[in-house]
């Protein structure tokens, strides 16, 4: 799954954007819009916070760097002389762990810093354009990029981004 980036004009042509994309499959719940000022249009969706903060890649990132924390505190016990017996289910354990508690530290930090690519387009925001984001699976990427600058000239493709999976590398 990727995110498309696109600068709308004006409300207007947001509805129509949402409107051709729903009636071409594209689900509601994943398209979202940052304005300058909040949304007056109710058929135009407002983004929600995990796509205007870090926080998605902030909790992979977390559960990576926890997770490998884990790991290695449980690796350590097990080498230390005079240390625990330390079997896999327990280095399992202390990585699941170490992952749960760093995708929480790291949420909470990431939903307090402003999203990467949302803040590209920050001067085009404060000059009045709209930024829409919309969740797209890979195989639909052509099809939608068409159908937003196809039918509207005047919205701008703003670039693509992969999902969360390669806020980790993969």
């Amino acid at each position: 799954m990727s995110k498309l980036y696109f600068l709308m004009p004006n409300e207007r042509t947001a509805a129509a954007v949402v409107t051709d994309l729903t009636a071409n499959g594209v689900p509601e719940t994943t398209i979202g819009v940052v304005a300058r000022d909040p949304v007056s249009n109710s058929s135009v969706p407002e983004a929600d916070v995990s796509d205007t903060s870090d926080i998605k890649p902030a909790i992979a990132q977390g559960i990576v760097a926890g997770g490998g924390t884990g790991l290695l505190a449980g690796l350590t016990m097990a080498v230390v002389p005079g240390g625990f017996a330390v079997g896999g289910a327990a280095l399992a354990g202390l990585a699941l762990a170490g992952g749960a508690f760093g995708a929480w530290v790291s949420g909470m930090i990431g939903v307090s810093v402003p999203n990467r690519e949302v803040a590209e387009f920050e001067d085009a925001i404060k000059d009045g354009a709209l930024l829409m984001m919309i969740d797209v699976d890979d195989e639909k990427l052509e099809v939608v990029k068409q159908i937003v600058t196809g039918r509207h000239p005047k919205v701008v493709f703003g670039g693509e981004s992969a999902g969360l999976l390669s806020a980790i590398g993969y």
